[in-house]
């Protein structure tokens, strides 16, 4: 099983008992600066809710503080004016702002994964040959967001392979464009990796799938200017690998990277992997350490055909690679920490599929309908770990406040309860459900 952010934020309010939460649905007649519900609002007395929070992710904003209420009407006042009236809409009553609640939640799956409570499996994958960072779409940072590239006047979704099974050796996910022509190009701190394929002819290959033509395929850009382009899928919406004739790069270039071209979206777009076919035997890869700090916990390696008339990839025996290192620091061109995964003595031959199986904390959510891999028995201590770091928050600013105090205690000797049941360095692996 997995929970949505909605699911796992509601999970939190409940842990803050008796600290208010509801969610329910609105009555009518209601303004730009009120919320009624008189059955459930209606509980409350006059103004008991001052202070509580309103969501409603149908409004601009989604989030507004109560001011006032009143029992015998059901009503709420809150600010900021909103766009528009809450008239029977779904909508919860929190003690904190959800921001303020998702804020605490991934402090707290960050916490679980460092004391070894609570990870995810994930396997990254590579090329030989192709230090393309993040170039199977292994690892997005939200259902809208893959790390390590940015959508230019296009937007990208999060798709997960559930029914494609050809696909599987290749890792769980795939690129779906929509909303307009545009771009998603290889962000600049991972482009030095690209710099041995100086002086050097390759080809670029791109596994995709369309269902018009000339609307999909992956470029080469040097010193920002394209310099060779891929095939455009042919639109017959199968996969296809998709690639461009040899492209010669500079000796002296400075800024060599790729990017997902979608010239049109009257179609469904899906991109599923890209990556280089080089001469240059690479020994430096870009690695995710700063949400797999351990490194993987092996490589394999296995050789990898395209089968033109069956669609499909051929793989070799799965071998493991012998001789490697992870390294961490910190790039002037990079916005946090940075990874090197490093082969050490004999290099993998060119174009040989990595697979390297990690294990990560759970992804740290941002809309409310994406998805946390979190199993139904860890959801109590995950929420209970963040309802606690709100509450050490609130006591900070609070002035012998009982019930924070209280809860607190009762919170941490529960959270205790969980995790002495865990042996150190232990991991809970939460399978990835097929609605993930």
């Amino acid at each position: 099983m997995t929970k949505t952010l909605t699911q796992m934020r509601q999970a939190v309010a409940k842990e803050l008992a008796p600290l208010p939460f509801i969610a329910a649905t609105s009555d009518g007649s209601a303004s730009t600066t009120t919320l009624i519900d008189l059955d459930e609002l209606g509980k409350f007395a006059d103004n008991k809710l001052r202070g509580a929070w309103l969501y409603d992710a149908s409004r601009t904003p989604t989030d507004f503080q109560i001011v006032s209420n009143v029992q015998s009407t059901g009503v709420a006042t809150f600010r900021p004016t909103i766009n528009a009236a809450p008239d029977t809409e779904a909508y919860e009553l929190l003690p904190f702002a959800s921001a303020t609640i998702l804020n605490a939640l991934n402090e707290a799956i960050e916490h679980a994964h460092e004391e070894g409570w609570i990870s995810r499996p994930l396997t990254l994958h590579a090329v030989t040959g192709s230090p393309i960072y993040n170039a199977f779409n292994d690892y997005w940072t939200s259902s809208s967001a893959l790390d390590g590239w940015t959508a230019a006047s296009v937007t990208i979704a999060r798709e997960r392979r559930v029914t494609d099974t050809k696909l599987a050796p290749l890792g769980d996910h795939n690129i779906v464009f929509s909303a307009g022509a545009g771009t998603l190009t290889l962000n600049a701190e991972y482009r030095h990796f690209l710099e041995p394929l100086r002086n050097t002819s390759v080809r670029l290959h791109a596994l995709c799938s369309a269902t018009e033509a000339s609307e999909l395929r992956a470029q080469i850009l040097v010193e920002g200017v394209v310099v060779g382009s891929t095939d455009f899928h042919t639109g017959d919406d199968q996969f296809q690998v998709v690639s461009s004739s040899d492209i010669t790069i500079a000796e002296g270039a400075t800024n060599i990277t790729v990017r997902w071209d979608v010239a049109a979206v009257s179609g469904t777009n899906v991109g599923a992997a890209i990556w280089f076919d080089s001469p240059v035997h690479i020994e430096s890869y870009p690695f995710p350490t700063l949400y797999v700090p351990d490194g993987p916990e092996a490589i394999y390696r296995r050789a990898l055909w395209w089968n033109d008339s069956a669609d499909t990839f051929t793989l070799g025996r799965q071998r493991p690679v012998i001789g490697w290192d992870i390294y961490r620091n910190q790039d002037a061109s990079a916005a946090g920490e940075q990874g090197r995964l490093d082969f050490e003595g004999r290099v993998p031959h060119d174009g040989q599929l990595l697979q390297m199986p990690c294990t990560a904390a759970l992804t740290q959510a941002a809309l409310d309908a994406d998805v946390i891999e979190v199993v139904d028995a860890d959801v109590p201590l995950l929420a209970k770990m963040a309802a606690q770091v709100l509450l050490r928050r609130a006591a900070m600013n609070a002035v012998n406040n009982r019930v924070i105090a209280s809860r607190l205690e009762t919170l941490s000797l529960e959270i205790d309860g969980y995790t002495r049941k865990r042996t150190s360095g232990a991991r809970d692996y939460a399978p990835l459900g097929p609605a993930w």
